[in-house]
């Protein structure tokens, strides 16, 4: 399960091939591909935290079983922004 640290508090500016972020909890702005920009701005307006299955299929409108690979691309984008303490990992 997948949340932003944000919660609905991280701004975006956006240009044709790359997003600007910057989350106000950490105080850190990062430049995005237009993709992974999609992926943050999804998790930063969910209200639950969310599988990567489950946001795969909301950005996708696929099973996550369905490309493999375009799958991985996503659990490896959800990885980088936990290191960037953009989205974490809630509690169970």
């Amino acid at each position: 399960m997948w949340q932003s640290t944000g919660r609905g508090a991280i701004k975006f500016r956006r240009w044709p091939a790359h997003w600007a972020v910057f989350n106000p909890v950490t105080g850190n702005t990062h430049l995005l591909e237009e993709s992974a920009g999609v992926v943050l701005e999804a998790l930063d307006q969910s209200m639950h935290p969310v599988t990567a299955e489950a946001l795969y299929e909301l950005l996708y409108e696929q099973d996550a079983d369905t490309d493999p690979t375009e799958f991985q691309a996503l659990l490896d984008t959800l990885e980088s922004f936990s290191r960037l303490a953009l989205i974490e990992s809630p509690a169970v």
